[in-house]
């Protein structure tokens, strides 16, 4: 204890606030921390300690100071640590701020993926706890972009992909790693594929990935030349006509069925049709089993 006592005695000398506080949690001593807070408030002392906590994860300690500093230093603090300001207004049961707080961090997360889920989960709490008027705007807006994140996790995790510890992945991204895999992702998550192809915003951007998305499923598939009487049951089994069914029955992603001519023309194709007419008559059929233009 003396080495601690001296300890204190020259940080508080020299207001060394950083060493004060430091040695309080250490020895546990509440009332000398509290002591500083007092002796040390016109130095700063207090940001001192916000930073503290804030390293720390001490999120309910440093809360707790709101009683001790006046609203502009603690009005400060929250604009200086957004990820403070939802705590803060759940507590003061503003739970609409709060929802809002939690959804701007979300799109701000750059670093886990689960973290951003949970962020979004909790704005759609608070949100559901709120008393705003553009409630159900809110919910429905984040219960689909965790339904985008749900089908990224489904592709993710069918690549092998750790999701606990992986950053938020763009959805062209997303697609551009399903395009370079060859594993069989495609058979495994193509409703998954399709969404997150979809909810690309960028129409150019999604159009291009969408044809060689297109491309690539069709030579996931083998197409052997078949009897003309087999035709039919063999082409309903292919993943190419499995997907072109999908998006054909549900009305959010018929913009993403390729033309024929699209796809026959398309530069990952053209060479192989040229030299096998069965392929050709085998795709062809396929939009006409479907009755796709």
């Amino acid at each position: 204890m003396g080495y601690i006592e001296e300890a204190m005695t020259l940080a508080q000398k020299y207001e060394d606030f950083f060493m004060l506080i430091s040695l309080c949690e250490q020895t546990n001593d509440v009332n000398k921390l509290e002591q500083y807070k007092v002796m040390f408030r016109e130095q700063g002392f207090l940001d001192v300690l916000y930073n503290w906590y804030m390293e720390q994860g001490n999120w309910g300690r440093l809360l707790s100071l709101k009683e001790q500093s006046s609203n502009e230093d603690y009005s400060n603090l929250l604009s200086s640590h957004p990820y403070l300001s939802w705590i803060h207004h759940i507590g003061n049961d503003d739970f609409g701020k709060a929802a809002i707080s939690l959804k701007t961090l979300a799109h701000e997360e750059n670093a886990f993926s689960g973290r951003q889920k949970m962020m979004l989960v909790l704005s759609n709490l608070a949100a559901l706890a709120s008393e705003e008027s553009d409630v159900e705007d809110h919910v429905t807006g984040v219960e689909h972009e965790l339904e985008n994140i749900e089908h990224q996790n489904n592709i993710l995790q069918a690549l092998g992909k750790d999701l606990e510890t992986r950053p938020p992945n763009k959805p062209d991204d997303i697609i551009e790693q399903c395009l370079g895999d060859n594993t069989g992702v495609f058979e495994e998550c193509y409703p998954s594929i399709i969404h997150t192809l979809n909810s690309i915003q960028d129409v150019t951007r999604r159009m291009e990935l969408s044809t060689a998305t297109w491309c690539k499923c069709i030579l996931n598939d083998r197409w052997e030349a078949c009897a003309l009487l087999q035709l039919n049951a063999i082409l309903g089994e292919k993943l190419f006509t499995k997907t072109l069914q999908f998006c054909q029955q549900n009305d959010t992603y018929k913009g993403l069925i390729p033309k024929f001519e699209d796809i026959i023309s398309s530069a990952e194709l053209v060479n192989r049709l040229k030299t096998d007419q069965s392929f050709y008559q085998q795709l062809k059929a396929c939009y006409e089993m479907l009755s796709i233009s």
